[in-house]
């Protein structure tokens, strides 16, 4: 099995450094080979993130309306229901009075027989 050295003599760290720079100058001269191509490309990717954001901009402004339209029938649901409640007050004071009134009548019926 290869036994790892611990130090790093002077001439290894020149042949490390020659070997990055020769990979380098490799990718370099790919890049030069397709200069134009790349820069093509990168605009390409530029103008889809473009429209993607549009396409973004116009869903957030879809879902804005939607949610308003929603919003605006639980307002309505809401008002209806503050009615409906509004009308059991009426109710539980008109069945107050009722019963009120029929106690009165026992008890004067009561105070009248006794």
């Amino acid at each position: 099995m290869y036994k790892m050295r611990d130090e790093w003599t002077d001439e290894r760290m020149d042949d490390f450094r020659d070997e990055v720079y020769r990979r380098f100058d490799d990718v370099d001269k790919r890049f030069d080979k397709f200069e134009g191509d790349v820069d093509r490309r990168f605009d390409d990717v530029d103008k889809r993130f473009d429209k993607v954001e549009g396409e973004i901009r116009d869903l957030r402004t879809e879902m804005k309306s939607g949610f308003d339209a929603v919003n605006a029938r639980f307002d309505d649901i809401n008002a209806r229901f503050d009615g409906i409640n509004g009308s059991f007050v009426g109710l539980y004071r008109a069945l107050f009075i009722v019963g009120g009134g029929i106690v009165a009548a026992l008890l004067g019926v009561i105070a009248t027989q006794i």
